[in-house]
């Protein structure tokens, strides 16, 4: 996988939602997300409470510097994150964007 270096869009003016044939398109580039058409979902599991916070920190930093906030749940050693694009009321290319550097997080913490 690519490492991203998109940013993300300023949400206001985004407009409508991704389109279900582009949801999918992006979904094969990503690694264990699921969708149900409206969000984009993952759980990290780690070693210990420790490693999850490292990651969890690191998720909330990446979040403020793009603007772009999931909603995520710290739970001992597991992470959860849903994704979506409020303004768009749905999906949209940040979510994607933000996934990827997730993603690219927790190899480098894990």
């Amino acid at each position: 996988m690519k490492k991203s270096k998109k940013k993300c869009a300023p949400c206001e003016g985004l407009g409508k939602p991704l389109d279900m044939k582009t949801i999918r398109k992006n979904m094969y580039k990503l690694k264990d997300w699921k969708t149900d058409g409206k969000k984009i979902t993952k759980e990290y599991v780690f070693d210990n409470d420790r490693t999850a916070l490292k990651f969890f920190a690191a998720m909330g930093k990446a979040s403020s510097r793009e603007g772009h906030h999931p909603v995520a749940t710290w739970v001992y050693n597991k992470v959860n994150i849903d994704l979506w694009t409020h303004s768009a009321n749905g999906l949209s290319m940040n979510d994607f964007n933000m996934a990827k550097k997730f993603d690219e997080t927790y190899r480098k913490i894990k």
